[in-house]
């Protein structure tokens, strides 16, 4: 009866408390990645845009951009819900899920769609705007006032 040293080590009480310890390790870390990603991802993608005017998030604000809904008028404040649990459960649990696999369907949806939406802008009927070369409104009223100044002068 002969083993070889892998079986040796495999089958040694030493080896099988580091494999439980290794296991309990990458546990502890994957459930503690899950609340931190929650969290910024509330305070960053949902927090921020519903207390900003223009329902832009830090990045949208560097860049120029905001956020209006498909029509074309402000979003309104319940329409980030929608948006806000697709971006985070859609694609980023989904796209860390499928290694990657739903990041590339949302980056070719962005890609290809008219107005260049993503998956969590269907979901909240939103559409991403540069701020300098859009005008926009709160309501039909507002608009039809604003075309209604600019036709007289």
């Amino acid at each position: 009866y002969t083993t070889s040293v892998s079986e040796m080590v495999i089958n040694s009480d030493l080896y099988k408390v580091a494999d439980e310890a290794n296991r309990n390790m990458m546990l502890f870390a994957i459930l503690m990645i899950i609340p931190c990603l929650f969290g910024t991802s509330l305070i960053f993608y949902f927090i921020i845009p519903i207390c900003s005017k223009n329902g832009e998030s830090i990045g949208k604000y560097i860049l120029g951009l905001g956020v209006l809904s498909a029509d074309g008028y402000v979003l309104k404040k319940y329409h980030h819900i929608p948006r806000y649990i697709s971006l985070f459960v859609i694609e980023l649990a989904g796209g860390i899920l499928s290694f990657g696999g739903l990041f590339l369907v949302t980056y070719v949806m962005f890609c290809f769609s008219k107005k260049r939406r993503s998956i969590h802008d269907f979901c909240g009927n939103s559409v991403v705007i540069d701020k300098k070369a859009s005008v926009w409104f709160v309501d039909k009223d507002q608009e039809y006032r604003y075309n209604y100044k600019t036709r007289i002068n």
